[in-house]
């Protein structure tokens, strides 16, 4: 993370999933009033069928928000 600008990015060099040159971004938004906005972005490109790639990401990353955090 870096204060000044709360970003952090990353890219995968090895995964199971079905992608290659993935790279992705997080980025923490001040909304005022004691409260953030964290906003994850990813650019990839599917090795198999492009749909089910897709599903499997959005599953990938649903399961991650998810979790619950600890204030």
């Amino acid at each position: 993370m870096q204060p000044d600008r709360h970003v952090y990015r990353y890219r995968m060099e090895k995964t199971s999933t079905p992608v290659r040159n993935y790279v992705a971004e997080l980025k923490v938004e001040d909304n005022g009033a004691k409260t953030s906005t964290v906003v994850w972005s990813a650019d990839f490109e599917p090795t198999a069928d492009e749909e089910k790639t897709l599903e499997a990401i959005r599953g990938f990353l649903a399961r991650v928000i998810s979790i619950p955090v600890k204030n």
